[in-house]
């Protein structure tokens, strides 16, 4: 029968478990955050066949107050944030509703009665899925000092 010896040093063990989860999270996805801004701008360009929703792309921000804390662990994400400009160059659509970035980048991504949806958001985050682990992995090797 074959014999398999690992050595394991004794310092790795307790770096591993001395290691702040929450440190790592947070880090990670505060890193993280820029990757998927810039990916869901390039998503929602690529949607939107209207040149005067330019706005709507660059409304993507962070979410406000960065990294939260959930039940099973930690989010992040961008979101739309304000209003379609008053004086825009649109002749048609919005018209004089009071409504959101927000509420525009829904109806784009599910659809409403008049146009069929777009989807983009899902599309957006599996682009960069395996950069966000590649990111996520390299801040891990480094707290707990593993190469």
């Amino acid at each position: 029968m074959a014999k398999f010896t690992c050595d394991i040093p004794a310092d790795f063990l307790s770096d591993l478990l001395d290691s702040d989860f929450k440190e790592i999270a947070n880090e990670a996805l505060d890193e993280c955050v820029p990757l998927l801004e810039k990916s869901v701008k390039e998503s929602a360009r690529s949607v939107i066949k209207d040149p005067s929703r330019t706005e709507l792309v660059d409304s993507f921000k962070p979410w406000k107050g960065g990294v939260k804390q959930v039940e099973d662990g930690y989010m992040m994400g961008v979101a739309s944030y304000g209003k379609p400009s008053k004086g825009g160059k649109r002749k048609h659509g919005t018209g004089k509703r009071n409504v959101s970035n927000n509420d525009i980048a829904w109806w784009l991504e599910h659809g409403n009665s008049h146009q069929a949806p777009k989807p983009f958001l899902d599309r957006a985050a599996k682009s960069i899925e395996a950069q966000v682990l590649q990111k996520t992995q390299e801040i891990y090797n480094k707290k707990v000092g593993a190469s």
